[in-house]
């Protein structure tokens, strides 16, 4: 049985079908017998809604070929400095997809405070410490 720590850092995770079925039925069994955290859930679910609302801008054509062709630059620049790809290679794909995951709850939370509690709340530092305070129970 997992405890709340646990389960609340692996609840992205979850929301993503990123788990594999053992885990994903210790954080479903979490969820029905744990209010706190099943509303973690709902939070993160709601955010995820809310965020796949906000339109989205195509990226210029001049930015992307910019990208493109610094990133066939550094391939072409690590193909040449190593000869030989190392044996086994850690995957930083949790690790980005962790990171990503942060700034979408944060991006959510800031426009949350900024669009249903007014301009003038999200500006008080009391108005935000008072919502982290209370986002921390």
């Amino acid at each position: 049985m997992r405890n709340c720590d646990e389960t609340r850092q692996w609840l992205d995770a979850y929301l993503d079908n990123e788990l594999d079925p053992v885990n994903t039925l210790e954080i479903e069994q979490h969820l029905q017998t744990c209010p706190a955290c099943s509303q973690a859930y709902e939070e993160l679910r709601a955010l995820g809604a809310a965020l796949s609302t906000v339109p989205r801008y195509p990226t210029p054509a001049a930015l992307r070929e910019r990208i493109h062709s610094a990133l066939l630059g550094e391939a072409s620049a690590e193909a040449q400095t190593i000869p030989f790809a190392p044996a086994a290679r850690p995957s930083w794909r949790w690790v980005t997809a962790l990171a990503a995951r942060r700034i979408r709850f944060l991006l959510g939370f800031f426009i949350f405070i900024f669009r249903i509690l007014g301009w003038e709340f999200g500006r008080s530092a009391i108005g935000i410490s008072t919502l982290l305070f209370y986002r921390q129970l």
